[in-house]
């Protein structure tokens, strides 16, 4: 009777330091698994994936809308980079440097024309053998302006040097930089719209599966 009892206090104690498994461990309720399949409506999903993939399609047809403006405003933007870096090398650069060497020719001319009229003035001062306070004043004119003339022609020489080293390299680099950025966008663009239709593509494709599939599984339900 002893040995009885002691096997009823320890199945006893067994019990209470059981542990608690949690509900969600618990094996689900047939009823459960009956009424998550009662709530499911095939023909909702049907109609829900049909509404979709119109929409996908609708979404794909305004996107080839926008790729298709997008395509020609950057195709134009290329060729008119590509018309200037042509027409730079064919007339620009040509007229630019002739330009700066008619600047150029300019102070050089100046120059000597200022020169030229200081030898003329101390010629007729020396042949009137004057000698007054007028004439000193008009032959020191004279030779500020020629130094104002040596100065301007100092610099514009520097001016052009530094342009034909410096400047005319750097306006071409500019235009054809401009062409190389536009044939860099186009290219952009046209793999950001083949990665945006290939997309869309395998969307369309998922919901078609998925109507076929919800289809198939009405018709057996039917059968």
């Amino acid at each position: 009777m002893r040995t009885a009892l002691l096997t009823f206090l320890l199945l006893g104690a067994g019990l209470v330091f059981l542990p608690d498994f949690p509900s969600s461990m618990r094996a689900q309720e047939p009823a459960e698994i009956e009424a998550a399949a009662a709530d499911a409506d095939p023909a909702a999903d049907l109609a829900q994936a049909k509404r979709d993939l119109s929409l996908t399609k609708l979404r794909m047809e305004n996107l080839l809308s926008e790729q298709e403006l997008t395509r020609l405003q950057t195709q134009i933007e290329h060729t008119n980079a590509v018309a200037d870096l042509k027409e730079y090398n064919v007339y620009v650069k040509d007229a630019a440097v002739a330009q700066a060497a008619l600047d150029l020719l300019y102070s050089k001319d100046g120059l000597a024309d200022a020169e030229e009229e200081l030898r003329q003035l101390s010629m007729m001062y020396d042949a009137n053998d004057l000698a007054d306070a007028t004439a000193q004043i008009v032959m020191d004119r004279s030779n500020r302006d020629i130094e104002r003339q040596r100065t301007a022609l100092g610099l514009a020489e520097k001016e052009h040097a530094n342009w034909i080293k410096f400047g005319l390299p750097r306006e071409f680099a500019e235009v054809q930089n401009a062409e190389s950025l536009a044939a860099a966008e186009m290219n952009l663009m046209f793999l950001a719209q083949t990665l945006a239709m290939k997309e869309l593509e395998i969307e369309i494709d998922d919901l078609q599966q998925t109507i076929k599939e919800i289809t198939a599984e009405m018709q057996e339900s039917g059968d």
